[in-house]
C-alpha cells in the first residue's frame, strides 16, 4: 500500500508492505519513500515478477514525476522520471522484467499523455514520448506476460473518447477508441487478467462503466 500523509506541514509519500504468507494482513509500519522536501501526491504502485514493489507519484511543488523501488524490503532513493516544467502529474507505473514503464499527463493547454521507461544501470529514464497529440487526461498503463504494454487514457473534449494504445516489440501501435461516452468522464483504470484479457473502467457523470 502506498499513500500520501502529512508530516512537518508537507504531504510525503509512505509505503507499507504485507510480507506474510498468503497476504494474511501483517503490515509493516509506514516507511517514508520520498525525501520530504516537497509535497507528494497521486501515488500509484506496481509489483514486478520478483515481488518487488515500485511506486510513482507527482511532486506537487514542481509538477515532476518521481519513482522509487524496493528490493529486499529496502526502498531506494527516488528518481526523477521527468522534470519538464510542463505541469506533469497523474502518473501510473507498470513493471516488465527489470524495466519500469511510466505514463503521465503533461502540460496545461493542451494536456498530453506521455510515456517513458527506465534504462537500468542508474541511467534514469528515456525522453518522454507523447502517446497522443490531442488533449487527454489520467493515462493508465499495464504490462502483459509477453512484455507488451497497454495504455488507456481519456480524451476530454467534445467527443469524450476513451482511448487505448498498445506497444509491441518496442513500437506503439495506432490509437483505438474504446468508447465514446455520452457525458464527461474521469479517472479511467486498466487491468489485465491471467489469460491476457484487458479490462477497462472509467467514471462518467451519468454512470460508471
Amino acid at each position: 500500500v502506498v499513500h500520501a500523509g502529512m508530516g512537518d506541514g508537507r504531504a510525503s509519500m509512505y509505503a507499507s508492505l504485507d510480507t506474510s504468507a498468503g497476504c494474511a494482513g501483517t503490515w509493516s509500519d509506514p516507511v517514508q519513500v520520498d525525501d520530504g522536501t516537497d509535497n507528494s501526491c497521486w501515488p500509484q504502485i506496481a509489483v514486478d515478477e520478483d515481488g518487488d514493489p515500485h511506486i510513482c507519484w507527482t511532486d506537487r511543488d514542481y509538477y515532476e514525476i518521481q519513482c522509487a523501488s524496493s528490493s529486499g524490503g529496502s526502498w531506494g532513493a527516488p528518481e526523477t522520471v521527468v522534470a519538464s516544467g510542463l505541469q506533469s502529474c497523474h502518473s501510473d507505473v507498470a513493471a516488465s522484467g527489470s524495466t519500469l514503464h511510466v505514463v503521465w499527463q503533461e502540460g496545461d493547454a493542451p494536456r498530453l499523455p506521455a510515456y517513458a521507461h527506465s534504462t537500468g544501470g542508474g541511467g534514469g529514464y528515456t525522453e518522454p514520448f507523447e502517446l497522443s497529440d490531442q488533449f487527454h487526461n489520467w493515462p493508465q498503463i499495464v504490462a502483459d506476460a509477453g512484455g507488451d504494454l497497454h495504455a488507456l487514457y481519456t480524451y476530454r473534449h467534445s467527443d469524450h473518447d476513451v482511448k487505448y494504445r498498445k506497444m509491441s516489440g518496442g513500437v506503439w501501435g495506432a490509437e483505438q477508441v474504446v468508447s465514446t461516452p455520452p457525458s464527461e468522464w474521469t479517472w479511467p483504470s486498466l487491468a489485465i487478467d491471467d489469460g491476457g484479457g484487458l479490462h477497462a473502467v472509467w467514471h462518467q457523470t451519468d454512470a460508471v462503466e
